[in-house]
C-alpha cells in the first residue's frame, strides 16, 4: 500500500517580525526593469500572475477557495511577478521564509525609500543572454536567516507576488545566490500556508505540462 504523506501547514512558529504573516496588499510595487542602469521602468508584462478567470482588479490574496484544500507537490513551477518564463519551485515544510535566487543585489533610495534592484535567472536552464530579468522592488527588511549548513547571514527581504498552477499569492522573498542549488526558488511556510497541501510524494502535481 502506498502512503503518501500531507503536510498541512495551517500555522507557521514565528521567525522574527513579520516572517510570518503575510498582509492581503495586493501590489508590491515590484516591477521589471531596462538593463540599463539609468533606462525607465517597463511596463509590467501583458501577462502577470494571477489567478485563472480572475479580473484586474481581483486581489491575489482573496481567490475563490473551494471546499476541499488543493494539493500541490513538493516541487511545481512557479512564476515570479515580473518574469515570464517559469521556474522550478520547492515547497519546503521545513523553512519559513521563501527564497529567490538573484544576482546583482543593489540597495537605492527612491522618493527617500528603500528599495532593491537585482536580476532572477534559472542558472541551470535559462541562456544568460536571453533569460536574465531585472526587477525592482521596495525593501521590506533585513533579516538574518540560517541556511541548510546552520551559517547565518543577513538577506534582503522583498514582497513579490507569484502565481502557482491556479493560485497567485505574495510572499515575502529572502534574495539569495542560490546557484549551486537545484531550485532557484524556494517557498517556505509562510508561503505554503496560504495555498494548501503538499504530497510529499508527487512532483508537479499542479503544474506539470503548464507554459
Amino acid at each position: 500500500m502506498k502512503f503518501v504523506l500531507l503536510f498541512a501547514l495551517g500555522t507557521a512558529l514565528s521567525c522574527g517580525a513579520g516572517a510570518d504573516e503575510e498582509s492581503p496588499e495586493p501590489a508590491t510595487g515590484a516591477r521589471p526593469v531596462d538593463s540599463r542602469e539609468d533606462a525607465p521602468a517597463k511596463k509590467p508584462s501583458d501577462s502577470p500572475p494571477r489567478d485563472q478567470g480572475s479580473g484586474p482588479d481581483k486581489s491575489p490574496q482573496t481567490d475563490e477557495q473551494s471546499d476541499e484544500p488543493r494539493i500541490f507537490g513538493w516541487k511545481e513551477w512557479v512564476w515570479i511577478e515580473g518574469r515570464e518564463k517559469k521556474l522550478r519551485a520547492k515547497l519546503d515544510t521545513g523553512a519559513l521564509t521563501s527564497s529567490l535566487h538573484a544576482a546583482d543585489v543593489k540597495e537605492f533610495e527612491r522618493d527617500g525609500e528603500k528599495w532593491v534592484r537585482f536580476t532572477v535567472f534559472d542558472p541551470k536552464r535559462d541562456d544568460p543572454k536571453v533569460d536574465r530579468v531585472t526587477i525592482e522592488a521596495p525593501l521590506v527588511r533585513k533579516a538574518s536567516i540560517k541556511n541548510s549548513d546552520g551559517q547565518t547571514s543577513e538577506r534582503l527581504i522583498v514582497r513579490l507576488r507569484f502565481r502557482l498552477g491556479p493560485v497567485t499569492r505574495t510572499a515575502e522573498f529572502s534574495l539569495n545566490d542560490r546557484v549551486d542549488l537545484y531550485h532557484p526558488v524556494l517557498l517556505g511556510r509562510s508561503a505554503i500556508r496560504t495555498l494548501g497541501l503538499v504530497d510529499a510524494s508527487r512532483q508537479y502535481r499542479v503544474t506539470s505540462g503548464m507554459d
